[in-house]
């Protein structure tokens, strides 16, 4: 997920509701809302799992890379 994709499907959104119809707070909350929907839409991903993975393994290599004496 980026911050691009979320971006695009709150410009759609605003599109199609009118921005004149949203007080800061509708803004906040729709832009929330679709940084989760892309978020969501990036999870699902297998290169999201790998990237996680690397993560994960990065850490733990730190980890233990710093217990040891």
């Amino acid at each position: 997920m980026n911050a691009g994709e979320a971006a695009c499907r709150s410009a759609r959104a605003i599109g199609t509701r009118g921005a004149a119809h949203h007080n800061l707070r509708e803004l906040h909350s729709l832009w929330i809302d679709c940084g989760e929907a892309a978020y969501a839409a990036a999870a699902h991903r297998d290169e999201f799992a790998a990237a996680q993975a690397e993560l994960l393994a990065a850490f733990v290599e730190l980890r233990a890379g710093l217990a040891s004496p």
